[in-house]
């Protein structure tokens, strides 16, 4: 993130439940003065997800997300779709997760039906990037 916005795609083999991937505001600002925050997107709606399991894994990207001011999108753009589809089941292991203040940057996020090649699911993203020339 030094370098430029962050944007993960990919199997990450987490099973994330519906656990929380962002730090709620806890309405300090009542109290005392907190510097503005005004990048951070507020309207980021709640995440839903079809699998209600959680494994380690899933706890580690929740607290990753946490600890990054990341999102998870799956679930927000879309109803929480099954990612990945077995003989032993189905989960939600596939993710695209970005920085809360590039929320905005994502039009749309779409789970595609499943194919012959492959037992999970790919993900089609459409973003709304601004790029800026450098001097």
């Amino acid at each position: 993130s030094n370098i430029g916005d962050v944007y993960l795609c990919g199997d990450l083999n987490s099973r994330c439940g519906m656990l929380s991937d962002r730090v709620e505001p806890l309405g300090l600002g009542r109290f005392v003065d907190l510097p503005d925050q005004d990048d951070q997107p507020k309207d980021i709606p709640p995440r839903k997800s079809f699998d209600i399991h959680v494994n380690v894994f899933g706890h580690k990207l929740s607290s990753l997300c946490k600890e990054q001011d990341m999102v998870i999108t799956n679930g927000r753009l879309e109803p929480g779709r099954f990612t990945c589809i077995t003989t032993a089941g189905a989960s939600l292991v596939d993710y695209f997760i970005t920085q809360e203040k590039n929320y905005t940057n994502i039009d749309e996020l779409h789970v595609s039906d499943l194919s012959e090649f492959s037992d999970h699911c790919s993900l089609e993203i459409k973003l709304d990037i601004k790029f800026q020339q450098l001097p």
